[in-house]
């Protein structure tokens, strides 16, 4: 994973906070699934999970290939 990874996680999570209100402390998961999220979208992979609500708000911030599945 690129260390810019890291950095662009972290704007994505803060976005995510101001715009929805998540409280980043009590939600440490979604900081591995921006880091999924982001590692996906650099090597051209797609993200497959049963997490659709929050991979959907980070789709929406940062664009990344996703399938939910059931």
């Amino acid at each position: 994973m690129a260390p810019d990874a890291f950095w662009r996680a972290g704007s994505v999570l803060r976005t995510l906070q101001q715009r929805h209100g998540y409280d980043l402390r009590s939600r440490f998961r979604l900081a591995n699934d921006c880091l999924i999220a982001l590692s996906s979208r650099q090597i051209g992979a797609t993200v497959l999970t049963r997490n659709e609500r929050d991979f959907r708000l980070i789709q929406k911030i940062a664009p990344f290939s996703l399938a939910v599945v059931t």
